[in-house]
């Protein structure tokens, strides 16, 4: 039996060591993003363990938690320059479709965000998924798909444009109207997003969930998860993560 296990460990570093002679630039590229992806990982579980630590974990309360959420990657408390902005020149990564990775670097547009808030938000045991919707122009749009199991409603989430849209109807989603009077041209429900994990179950929420919701309740929930993230958390989500952001930061001056 250990004369097998060695036969097989062999075959398998042949096989490695040949892949990685072959294709050396593949193989250290991929090395290297995974440790990106890591780091990362670790970022946004500092985030987490400061959410838990705070009193508001104890309200279980998904617009809370996004708000308190959008008030820390908006500030570029999770970003390795400590800041963030919009921007749609942005290279975008794509490494294994994680595109939650711009915002890490300081940049990214409403995929990228999307990503980030929703992974965020899952962590904290909240159910989303992330939905990409297009225009008859062909412009998409990623945001962020809310079901909220417990009074069966759906809605949605743009941290793109700081506003929650609602369905009209399975074809179409309208911005709801908030305190920046934020209007846009309604987006057509045509397609899935591919590069995101957009299950049956999903669909059968849309579906099947109200989407008759009180975005009063939602908004002022909301604005307490803003005023909650205080000047005190987002200094010391900076000082957790310090170590993985200057990690980053060398792994990209290479």
């Amino acid at each position: 039996m250990k004369k097998y296990k060695q036969v097989v460990c062999g075959i398998i570093f042949g096989i490695g060591l040949s892949t990685l002679l072959k294709y050396p630039n593949y193989a250290f590229s991929r090395m290297i993003n995974n440790e990106k992806l890591d780091l990362k990982d670790d970022i946004l579980d500092d985030a987490i363990k400061l959410y838990f630590e705070n009193e508001i974990s104890s309200y279980n309360n998904i617009n809370m938690a996004i708000g308190y959420f959008t008030r820390m990657l908006e500030s570029g408390s999770l970003s390795v320059d400590n800041f963030y902005k919009y921007d749609d020149s942005a290279e975008l990564y794509d490494y294994y479709n994680n595109n939650s990775y711009d915002c890490i670097i300081g940049k990214g547009v409403c995929r990228s965000e999307s990503n980030l808030i929703s992974s965020l938000l899952n962590r904290c045991g909240f159910n989303t998924s992330i939905l990409t919707n297009w225009t008859s122009n062909n412009l998409g749009h990623s945001y962020i798909l809310i079901f909220d199991d417990e009074n069966n409603k759906k809605y949605i989430y743009d941290f793109t444009n700081k506003c929650y849209w609602k369905f009209n109807s399975l074809h179409e989603t309208v911005p709801v109207k908030n305190n920046t009077d934020f209007k846009s041209t309604p987006y057509i429900f045509a397609s899935l997003s591919s590069y995101i994990d957009f299950g049956y179950d999903d669909l059968y929420r849309i579906l099947s969930y109200d989407n008759d919701v009180d975005f009063d309740k939602i908004y002022s929930d909301f604005k307490s998860g803003l005023f909650a993230c205080k000047d005190h958390d987002l200094s010391t989500v900076k000082v957790l993560t310090y170590n993985e952001k200057e990690k980053i930061k060398k792994i990209e001056q290479k």
